[in-house]
């Protein structure tokens, strides 16, 4: 239970960035939903999910990297292994990095058939325009 003391405190301090950071792309695609909407297109409005629905799953692909790193940074920093700490975080970036190539390629190959599956057929022209 909660007891307020300096721990508490501290997750609070570390706790409420992380859910800020969690908020960015649900907040960045319902304000993208705000000004599709108001084209008054009902495709376009399609065609926009369809591509946020892409985007979005990306997203959780690429979030997973800091979920693994954290535990060994935190695991190496209670040991005082200060070379750990740095070997940990040099994966981090190579592997952000690899999957980001890896990640863009595809999505630049296979946006098309991407959100064919995901959408409606006839809004590819607006996900391809919003996607791009």
């Amino acid at each position: 239970m909660p007891s307020g003391d300096a721990l508490d405190k501290k997750i609070v301090s570390l706790a409420l960035p992380a859910v800020l950071s969690f908020l960015i792309l649900p907040i960045a695609q319902a304000t993208d939903l705000f000004w599709v909407g108001r084209m008054g297109e009902a495709l376009a409005i399609a065609g926009q999910a369809s591509a946020n629905q892409l985007y979005s799953t990306l997203s959780w692909v690429t979030n997973t990297i800091p979920t693994i790193t954290v535990p060994v940074v935190a695991k190496a920093r209670a040991a005082g292994d200060e070379a750990a700490i740095q070997d940990a975080l040099g994966e981090a970036i190579f592997i952000s990095g690899v999957l980001g190539i890896v990640c863009t390629a595809m999505l630049f190959r296979f946006q098309r058939p991407a959100l064919l599956a995901i959408g409606n057929p006839k809004a590819i022209s607006f996900a391809m325009a919003y996607g791009l």
